[in-house]
């Protein structure tokens, strides 16, 4: 097993009904976060946190994906027509930035199902898991995938990104059960899947990326699906800690869950007002509607 991280397994997949109608003919990967699509931010984080093969999970419905990465013949030509060096430059970079496979997941039966087609692609390495529609912002100068290799690359187990939550939001989320090593660093006990609130042991809550090992591959076969015939990873995982050996990392940022219309709108507008470009006349903008709905309340 290789001892750190190259590849990488991008779940993107789902119909993305949260979005809809956006995302009927559109893959909400493929949905703007600032000037790129979201699949795009995490592509550009993976390959600086050392990824250099990614395999993106995808239904028939999602080609558009595809082709945001692989060459257009004739949209170079027409750049080069336009003498759009700059764009047709930008174009070729998004061909070049790693190795990028496809595959479909047919029939839709949940994420464990969609890493499971993975078995092939990843072998008997680790491998990375990064959810298409969950962005992670570091608040320091490394990526939180750079982070979490450094905790797989010191305990050579797998690693599950985790965020405090509103404890009033963990029936959302997966839960952590487990025990502080390091910090920011733990051994999990137990994942218990979307607890009711009364009965949530603790408020720290999976944040959508992940490193497993190959066995992550023998405890999806033993995990019996659930509702909708849905394979869950979190009872893979739950499989893992109990049975083997599975770490956390306590994320040093921020997540934003980009595949529903509320956080979607949220993080666009937090994105705007940072942009060094058009983030000042935004945030006057922004004032000025809001003193004009004031008035009119």
């Amino acid at each position: 097993m290789n001892k750190s991280i190259t590849k990488a397994v991008l779940p993107a997949a789902g119909l993305g009904t949260r979005m809809f109608p956006a995302t009927v003919s559109v893959a909400k990967e493929m949905l703007p976060y600032g000037s790129k699509p979201i699949i795009e931010h995490i592509v550009r984080d993976a390959v600086e946190s050392g990824i250099e093969q990614i395999l993106i999970v995808i239904n028939k419905c999602k080609e558009d994906i595809i082709s945001h990465f692989k060459p257009n013949e004739f949209q170079e030509n027409e750049l080069l027509k336009k003498n759009k060096l700059n764009e047709l430059a930008l174009v070729r970079e998004l061909q070049n930035m790693c190795q990028i496979e496809f595959v479909y997941q047919d029939p839709l039966v949940g994420l464990g199902d969609a890493i499971a087609m993975a078995r092939n692609f990843t072998g008997n390495d680790a491998f990375a898991v990064l959810l298409g529609d969950n962005v992670l912002i570091s608040h320091t100068e490394r990526t939180i995938l750079s982070s979490m290799i450094d905790v797989f690359n010191q305990y050579q187990k797998s690693v599950v990104a985790v965020q405090s939550i509103d404890p009033q939001e963990v029936y959302r989320y997966g839960i952590m059960v487990g025990t502080q090593l390091e910090k920011r660093i733990y051994q999990v006990v137990e994942w218990v899947e979307k607890p009711e609130i009364s009965k949530a042991p603790s408020n720290i809550a999976v944040a959508g990326q992940y490193i497993f090992t190959p066995e992550i591959y023998d405890a999806l076969e033993k995990t019996e699906a659930g509702i909708n015939g849905e394979l869950q990873i979190t009872d893979a995982m739950d499989l893992i800690a109990r049975e083997s050996t599975c770490y956390s990392y306590l994320i040093e940022g921020e997540r934003k869950d980009l595949g529903n219309y509320k956080s979607y709108l949220q993080a666009n507008i937090e994105y705007g007002l940072k942009d060094p470009k058009h983030g000042s006349d935004l945030k006057d903008w922004l004032w000025k509607k809001l003193k004009e709905d004031n008035l009119h309340s």
